[in-house]
């Protein structure tokens, strides 16, 4: 490598260039997908207070019903418990709590309310009108079904007759959900998810996990029409217990691609297998698509519930689509009754694999192999490639400095990164450079090898879900024409840690994004350094190399697209006790296919 004597440009006006050029690339990055815009994801509901039942009566209503909408009253607690889609808060806490914006606040911090369902009843001339609704914590309708009910045949109609329609209204309301259980924390490969025995689950089960969003919404009152599915892979039940399970994840479409949130429907859950034996029954329609359910063996469990009171309070529930005629009904409150003694049913206790305790005797132990197996056995987690601009300068024995590229490209690159064993993983990853400086061009290449172990984050939100630390060793030349600075050729060597997770800037627009930090520390450096047509060993460095970027988050697509800015700086000190100091700069639009 040869150069000539010559004035280079100064890098600060590339340095000015880059650092503005940087918000525009990056955001061009990050939204370069066709999924850039995406709706919300469906809220985890584990944990719901069932509202006392509100009866709006016209004016000359009746007064033979009231009774039987008492009654109606009566079960409806009971009906939802019986579902077994929720854990159901209790009943005497949230008629006390649920009315006013202190008490639901107080339903949400101290026992992790997520929302509510409640029914209001409407007699008119000849019909009566029950309305059952799912309710966010802030009384906004989430779902809603709608019965018409002949008021005749109320009148005639035996308790059991009018409970098995009570409980295909509210069934028919719970299966509008597209899921039964969401996954509340993901740790390696396990995963735990707000269904136990309750829900119907065994040991061994297996859970086809998804992503809902919601891709519809009544322009009226907010309420969810429609959703978006994707599938995210699969898992194995390894420990149930009453509200809570513990799973293995057996497959995912992408590396990390199942999250907090996500979630799976169960067949022996109450509400769908009801309606899967009712399938068959002429003009049957199920609101939550029975015809997708295998009929399961018959629920055998009964868990204990509290005893329903009814309270008809003058408190308005937000009002229907259907129009219905809506005069509140106005009566003394029914004074609690504590004679049953039984406890307050306590919020959700996270069950992690930290934490697991044996399982029953006659299920199979799991091996200390088993738990360092990989839960996906393939040959690449992802793959990788890039393009951008790449700038850089040398100051030191010679001066010279590549030129910012007009048309911001460059460089070009890829990468693999393949998980070895549990949660040692290796990468590789190279890629070429070239340009001009003030004089002359430049070519050039840079290739890397990492090796490092990477662990899952617990964490209440997502913005950390994983930190890694290993050895990093990378190779790299460059070739300078008609500069005093002729090139080299390096190999460095030394340690690297990072962090990553999620970022989520709007809830409502569901957008996210797989942000990644590293940095690498490389003390170790064999290589030459040419200047003035001569080249000079090198006896010791020092340089970093600093990592910042972010994928948009795709669900189940394989493809991600992303940029990152990458910056590395390093001091040399040659054979002939000169020190030059090398700085490069890259942007770089990123896409990822993760396997």
């Amino acid at each position: 490598m040869t150069a000539t004597i010559t004035k280079s440009i100064s890098f600060n006006l590339y340095q000015k260039l880059g650092l503005v050029t940087l918000a525009f690339c990056c955001a061009t990055a990050l939204s370069c997908s066709a999924n850039a815009s995406v709706m919300p994801k469906l809220p985890i509901l584990q944990n719901a207070g069932v509202v006392p039942l509100v009866i709006e009566e016209p004016e000359g209503h009746d007064p033979d019903l009231a009774p039987i909408l008492e009654r109606i009253g009566e079960s409806f607690p009971e009906v939802v418990r019986k579902s077994r889609r929720f854990r159901v808060i209790n009943d005497d806490l949230v008629r006390d709590l649920w009315k006013d914006s202190t008490g639901r606040a107080e339903l949400i911090n101290e026992f992790e309310i997520q929302a509510f369902v409640a029914m209001t009843a409407v007699p008119q001339s000849d019909v009566v009108s029950l309305n059952a609704r799912i309710l966010d914590p802030q009384l906004q309708i989430l779902l809603q079904e709608q019965d018409r009910v002949p008021a005749d045949w109320l009148r005639a109609a035996s308790s059991e007759a009018i409970n098995d329609k009570l409980e295909r209204l509210v069934f028919a309301l719970v299966n509008r959900l597209p899921v039964d259980v969401s996954v509340t924390s993901v740790v390696g490969p396990y995963i735990t998810v707000s269904g136990g025995s309750e829900q119907g689950l065994l040991l061994g089960d297996r859970l086809d996990l998804q992503r809902i969003r919601i891709n519809a919404i009544h322009p009226a009152n907010g309420s969810w029409l429609g959703f978006e599915t994707k599938t995210l892979g699969s898992a194995e039940v390894i420990e149930v217990k009453q509200y809570n399970a513990v799973a293995r994840m057996t497959g995912q479409s992408r590396d990390r691609a199942i999250e907090v949130g996500d979630g799976a429907r169960i067949a022996a859950i109450q509400s769908r297998n009801k309606f899967a034996r009712l399938a068959q029954q002429e003009g049957f329609k199920d609101a939550g698509e029975s015809s997708a359910n295998i009929i399961p063996p018959t629920y055998l469990g009964e868990s204990a519930t509290n005893k329903p009171l009814i309270n008809k309070q003058a408190v308005k529930l937000p009002a229907a689509t259907t129009p219905v005629m809506q005069v509140a009904k106005h009566a003394n409150e029914t004074k609690p009754d504590h004679q049953s003694g039984e406890p307050i049913e306590s919020p959700n206790t996270e069950v992690t694999p930290a934490t697991q305790t044996a399982q029953d005797d006659d299920s199979d132990p799991i091996s200390f192999f088993d738990r360092l197996k990989s839960p996906d056995n393939k040959w690449l987690d992802d793959i990788y490639g890039y393009i951008g601009p790449h700038w850089w300068s040398v100051r030191g024995p010679a001066n010279a400095s590549g030129k910012f590229p007009i048309w911001l490209l460059n460089s070009v690159g890829a990468g693999v990164t393949r998980t070895l064993f549990y949660r040692l993983k290796t990468a590789f990853g190279g890629g070429a450079l070239f340009g001009q400086t003030a004089k002359g061009n430049f070519v050039g290449y840079d290739g890397n090898a990492r090796l490092f172990w990477e662990e899952p984050i617990v964490a209440e939100n997502s913005w950390f879900r994983f930190w890694h630390l290993g050895g990093y060793a990378s190779l790299s030349g460059l070739s300078v024409s008609k500069e005093k600075f002729g090139g080299g050729d390096f190999l460095r060597g030394g340690v690297f840690a990072g962090l990553g997770g999620v970022i989520v800037p709007s809830t409502r627009s569901g957008d996210a994004y797989d942000w990644f930090a590293d940095l690498a520390i490389l003390p170790l450096n064999i290589g030459r350094f040419g200047y003035s047509g001569k080249q000079q060993l090198v006896e010791s460095a020092f340089g970093s190399r600093i990592t910042l970027g972010a994928y948009l988050r795709a669900d189940s697509d394989p493809v991600q697209w992303g940029g990152a800015l990458d910056l590395s700086d390093e001091r040399l000190t040659l054979k002939n006790s000169r020190r030059p100091h090398m700085v490069n700069y890259r942007l770089k639009l990123l896409a990822k296919y993760s396997f």
